[in-house]
């Protein structure tokens, strides 16, 4: 897991397809966007915008991918996400990496929390399981693009 500010990052240190998915962050005025995906680069990277109320911890399962890493960028608001390691102790609510590439987590172990405000953004690598969306600090409404980078073979 990667977590920071868009504005003080440095992006030379990642692959190609991650430098470009930064790249899309820093220079795409993504509040313009309405609500939907958005093809980057075919199925290697795409977008999708969101706009959501975020909620109480109980009230969604966590998520790990298999296929693709989530870059997750707030557009605007606040919101908590939770972050946890792989672990024989996750119990598994629905395993769905064939249909649509996501593994549901009903219980998870020793998860961190954190707290992304407007231009921070956090990725999440395959064995990375996450719950986006939460309460930071009271509910709020939020925007934010997720950019799916695929895992190369």
């Amino acid at each position: 897991m990667i977590f920071g500010s868009v504005n003080d990052f440095e992006q030379e240190y990642f692959a190609p397809l991650m430098n470009k998915a930064v790249k899309h962050l820093k220079e795409t005025e993504w509040s313009q966007f309405e609500a939907g995906s958005y093809e980057i680069d075919g199925d290697n990277m795409f977008a999708a915008v969101q706009e959501l109320t975020t909620f109480d911890r109980e009230e969604k399962d966590a998520e790990s991918h298999a296929q693709y890493i989530d870059v997750q960028y707030l557009i605007s608001g606040e919101k908590a996400i939770y972050v946890a390691r792989p672990s024989k102790e996750h119990v598994i609510s629905e395993y769905k990496l064939d249909s649509e590439d996501v593994i549901l987590y009903s219980k998870d172990q020793n998860e961190s929390k954190l707290n992304l405000l407007a231009g921070m953004f956090a990725v999440f690598f395959p064995n990375d399981i996450h719950t986006p969306g939460y309460i930071n600090n009271e509910k709020k409404d939020i925007k934010k693009v997720v950019i799916k980078v695929k895992v190369p073979n």
